[in-house]
């Protein structure tokens, strides 16, 4: 990929047009035309953006124009373009409302946030749902630029409104995404980063109120405590959230929480009360799971089969194996780490029941899902099972 000089957007100029205008106006056919100009092939552009090259040609041209908001961020994230420089974004300097901002700049502001209606925040919501898709089915680090860069933008526009009701549908955004941007970095090994995403998460539910929302982000943060060793806090917070969530939550996010709790109670070595809270969630787990109320929530009966599974095989239970086939057979395709990790737990179940040739073609396949979406902490887990069998002699 050619470079780029990030001093270019705002010193630069095009055919005599500063290129801070030229941002202003979104007008991305000067800036794909500027960056022609210093040596970015079409093919570069599509690349980095994402625009497929006969769209590219004919944004150069003027025919076509860079209007919706997700592909705007795709263009900003891709070409390294500071995002307020497109207004899609906080200045830093205006994002901590010093005194070099003055009292013009608060009051752009404070009108750029007061326009956010029920279709911007519907907007938003679908680019919080459209970069999940990009995490389950191309990984971490695809979503990952996306993801800041949006996240970025809520908190900016949540911190220049007010109008109440508009400031809990933010937080409320905030709140998913805060929680997925955790999730993202918990899958890239970042835990420290991962732990404060987690804590922005539950201090926008809190703002909310929603009582789901904050019990998601609860027990998804369990897990960065499970990552450092901390098996007993973790189980804690995993209880805590379905404590909690109590009655007040839709059915999937019910289950979904008792499942969070199940695993890591096998994490923690209490079998009985694994298979406790794995029952609650079968029976709570209702036939149609997919609600709109809790889109960040995926779980059907192949997923929880392959969380079922992966609990009994982190305690040597030979109904693992049948657990986890079934959950193999029945998974979406799309759902690329998850079937890396069903891969690894297969091969955890494996070793315990002492099949070695079908725990290193396991090994053998999720190593290979988790490098095509870059989970580092799949990588890790492969590793570590292929040094077991080292050390086992087999």
């Amino acid at each position: 990929m050619p470079r780029i000089d990030p001093d270019w957007w705002t010193a630069g100029s095009f055919e005599g047009q500063p290129m801070s205008e030229i941002l202003a106006a979104r007008d991305f056919g000067k800036v794909f035309a500027f960056l022609r100009q210093r040596g970015w092939s079409v093919g570069a552009l599509s690349a980095a953006t994402q625009i497929d090259e006969y769209r590219i040609r004919e944004i150069i041209k003027g025919k076509r124009q860079i209007a919706v908001y997700e592909v705007i961020e795709r263009v900003v994230v891709g070409l390294r373009i500071e995002r307020h420089l497109c207004g899609i974004g906080v200045e830093p300097a205006v994002a901590g409302c010093d005194a070099a901002g003055g009292v013009g700049s608060l009051r752009d502001w404070l009108d750029r946030a007061r326009v956010v209606d029920g279709e911007a925040v519907a907007t938003l919501a679908e680019q919080t749902d459209h970069i999940r898709r990009i995490d389950r089915a191309l990984g971490a680090h695809a979503a990952q630029g996306q993801l800041l860069g949006h996240l970025e933008t809520l908190r900016s526009l949540r911190s220049f409104s007010t109008v109440p009701s508009m400031r809990e549908r933010l937080a409320e955004l905030i709140c998913d995404a805060a929680a997925l941007a955790g999730w993202v970095e918990l899958d890239l090994g970042d835990v420290a980063h991962a732990w404060l995403h987690h804590e922005e998460a539950k201090d926008a539910g809190r703002e909310t109120g929603s009582v789901a929302a904050l019990a998601h982000a609860l027990a998804q943060q369990a897990y960065v405590l499970v990552e450092v060793g901390r098996h007993d806090e973790a189980r804690e917070l995993a209880e805590h959230a379905v404590i909690v969530a109590g009655t007040a939550v839709p059915a999937v996010l019910a289950a979904w929480l008792q499942a969070v709790a199940g695993e890591i109670a096998a994490v923690d070595g209490d079998a009985t009360a694994c298979w406790r809270h794995f029952d609650h969630a079968a029976t709570m787990l209702p036939g149609n799971a997919a609600d709109p109320a809790v889109p960040y929530i995926m779980l059907d009966e192949f997923h929880l089969a392959r969380w079922r599974g992966s609990a009994f095989a982190r305690m040597g239970d030979g109904l693992a194996i049948a657990q986890l086939q079934y959950a193999l057979v029945g998974m979406d395709r799309s759902f690329v780490r998850a079937r890396a990790q069903l891969h690894v737990e297969l091969a955890h179940a494996f070793i315990a029941a002492d099949y070695v040739d079908e725990a290193r073609r396991e090994l053998a396949e999720a190593r290979a899902l988790a490098v095509r979406v870059g989970s580092s902490r799949q990588r890790r887990r492969v590793s570590d099972l292929e040094l077991r069998l080292k050390h086992a002699g087999v």
